[in-house]
């Protein structure tokens, strides 16, 4: 499987290296231009990940506590 990124590759070295226009190219090696266009607008979410992380880090045991409080210490729910 190729994955889309080498997809794009390939199509900006036939532009380069053959000095076709892009929609020659991914008509050649058989992609869709849009796949080629797209970019990801991704937001940055590196402060959520970094609070998840410490969430998930300090949470360990105290998670386990807090299930055994509420269930009483019984095994069954």
């Amino acid at each position: 499987m190729v994955t889309p990124a080498h997809r794009r590759e390939a199509v900006a070295q036939l532009v380069k290296a053959h000095q076709m226009s892009e929609r020659r190219a991914c008509q050649v090696a058989g992609i869709d231009r849009a796949l080629v266009r797209y970019r990801a607008r991704k937001p940055d979410d590196a402060a959520l990940r970094a609070r998840l992380k410490a969430l998930a880090t300090n949470a360990g045991a105290s998670a386990i506590a807090v299930c055994t409080f509420c269930c009483a210490g019984r095994a069954g729910w």
